[in-house]
C-alpha cells in the first residue's frame, strides 16, 4: 500500500503513485505560468476563439486558420487560404467562420471539426473583421465599406449595407439589431433581418472599436479617444468619456461595469450608467487588445508584449507574462486556461488566475515587467449628455 505523501499545501492524502505524479505535475502550473506555447512561424494578429476543447486561430505567413487541441496544443488540422488571416474566428453550431486579407478577401466557413470547407465567399475587399453568427446568418463587415449578411449553412447573400469607408471593427448582434462601427466615424444600427438602417450615431473619429451591447445601451471607442454610451433603441449618446489617446479596443461588459483598453497604455473601468472612472490600470504601452472578463479577472495584452490579468474589482494586478512581440490579439478564457497571441509568432496557453474557470468569451516564463496598478484618480468622469 501506497503511503501518504506530504504536498506542499501541508495537507495528506494516501494516493495511487499516478495520482501522485499527476498532482506535482499540477502544482508546477502557477497562475500565469506557460502550459503549452505553438509557434506559427509568423505574427499573429488574430484573436483565438475556443469551442468544444479545440482552439482556433489565424496567422500570417504560411496564411493558415489552425487547429489545435485546446489542452495540449496538439496539431488537429489547418486550413490554407490565399492570404493571411487577422479576422477572428467565430463557433457556432459546429461551423467555423473567418475572414481574410486583401489578395484573398474571402469569407470562410469550415467544418470546426475536420476544417473541411463548406462555403466561400468573396468580398470587395479584405476582412479584418470578424463574424457575428446568430439566428443562421453570419454578420460581417469588410473594408469595402459594406456589412455583408450571409447564410450560415449556404454563404448565399442575404443582404448588404454599405457605409461610407472600410470597416475594420466587427458587429455586434442584440435584440434583432446589428451594431458596427466605420472608419467613416458612424455606428450603425440595422435590421438583423433585411439590413435597413434603424438609426447611425456619429462619433468624433473612426470606429475601430467592435461595439458592446448590454440593458439597453451600446458602448463603442473611436479614434479620438472618445469611449460612448449610446441608448441602443434611439441612438442618442447618454454619456462619453475621454482619454489621452484613439480608443481602438473594444469594450467588455459585466457586472454594470464597463472595461477598455486605450492607445493612451491604459486600462479603464466605468460604470456603466453613468460613466464616472472608477479605477484605472497602467500598462506598458499602447492597448488595442480587447478585455477578456472572466471569474473576476480582465485579461488584456499591450502592445509593449504583456499579457495582464487584472482584478476587476479593484484594478490591481494579479499576474503578468511578458511574449516576444506585439500584443494586438484579444484573449480567450476557457476551463481555467486563457489563450492569447503575439507578434513573435506564437499562441499561447497560460494558466488562468487561481479559481478561474472560464466563462468567456508550463513551465517557461519570460521575465515580466510590472504595471501600475489600482489607481483611483478623481479628475476623470463620463460627461453625462
Amino acid at each position: 500500500m501506497n503511503r501518504g505523501v506530504f504536498l506542499p499545501c501541508g495537507m495528506f492524502f494516501r494516493l495511487g503513485l499516478l495520482t501522485v505524479l499527476l498532482c506535482c505535475v499540477a502544482g508546477c502550473t502557477r497562475p500565469g505560468d506557460v502550459v503549452w506555447e505553438f509557434n506559427t512561424g509568423d505574427w499573429i494578429s488574430s484573436s483565438p476563439a475556443v469551442a468544444d476543447g479545440l482552439v482556433y486561430v489565424g496567422s500570417k505567413e504560411p496564411n493558415r486558420l489552425y487547429c489545435r487541441d485546446a489542452f495540449t496544443g496538439k496539431a488537429v488540422w489547418e486550413f490554407r487560404t490565399r492570404d493571411y488571416i487577422d479576422s477572428s474566428p467565430a463557433v457556432a453550431d459546429g461551423l467555423l467562420y473567418f475572414g481574410t486579407q486583401e489578395r484573398d478577401r474571402r469569407i470562410y466557413c469550415l467544418d470546426a471539426e475536420t476544417g473541411v470547407k463548406v462555403w466561400e465567399y468573396q468580398t470587395g475587399d479584405f476582412v479584418y473583421s470578424s463574424p457575428a453568427v446568430a439566428d443562421g446568418l453570419v454578420y460581417v463587415g469588410s473594408n469595402d465599406g459594406k456589412v455583408y449578411c450571409l447564410d450560415s449553412g449556404s454563404g448565399a447573400l442575404v443582404w448588404d449595407y454599405e457605409t461610407a469607408a472600410g470597416i475594420i471593427a466587427s458587429p455586434a448582434v442584440a435584440g434583432g439589431r446589428v451594431y458596427i462601427g466605420s472608419t467613416d466615424g458612424s455606428l450603425y444600427c440595422l435590421d438583423a433581418a433585411d439590413g435597413s438602417a434603424a438609426w447611425r450615431f456619429v462619433s468624433a473619429g473612426g470606429i475601430r472599436s467592435s461595439a458592446a451591447v448590454s440593458q439597453g445601451r451600446v458602448y463603442v471607442g473611436c479614434t479620438q479617444g472618445t469611449m460612448y454610451c449610446i441608448d441602443a433603441e434611439k441612438g442618442i449618446a447618454c454619456w462619453r468619456f475621454v482619454t489621452e489617446q484613439s480608443v481602438n479596443s473594444s469594450p467588455a461588459v459585466a457586472g454594470g461595469r464597463v472595461y477598455v483598453g486605450s492607445s493612451d497604455s491604459r486600462v479603464y473601468c466605468l460604470d456603466g450608467i453613468t460613466g464616472r472612472e472608477l479605477w484605472r490600470f497602467e500598462t506598458d504601452s499602447w492597448v488595442f487588445s480587447s478585455p477578456a472578463l472572466s471569474g473576476g479577472s480582465v485579461y488584456i495584452g499591450s502592445g509593449g508584449g504583456n499579457i495582464y490579468c487584472i482584478n476587476a474589482e479593484s484594478g490591481e494586478q494579479v499576474w503578468v507574462y511578458t511574449t516576444g512581440g506585439n500584443v494586438y490579439a484579444s484573449c480567450a478564457v476557457s476551463d481555467g486556461h486563457v489563450y492569447a497571441a503575439s507578434h513573435d509568432n506564437t499562441l499561447y496557453c497560460l494558466k488562468g488566475a487561481a479559481g478561474d474557470a472560464g466563462s468567456w468569451p508550463m513551465f517557461r516564463a519570460r521575465p515580466a515587467r510590472t504595471g501600475t496598478s489600482g489607481e483611483m484618480p478623481q479628475r476623470n468622469s463620463g460627461t453625462q449628455l
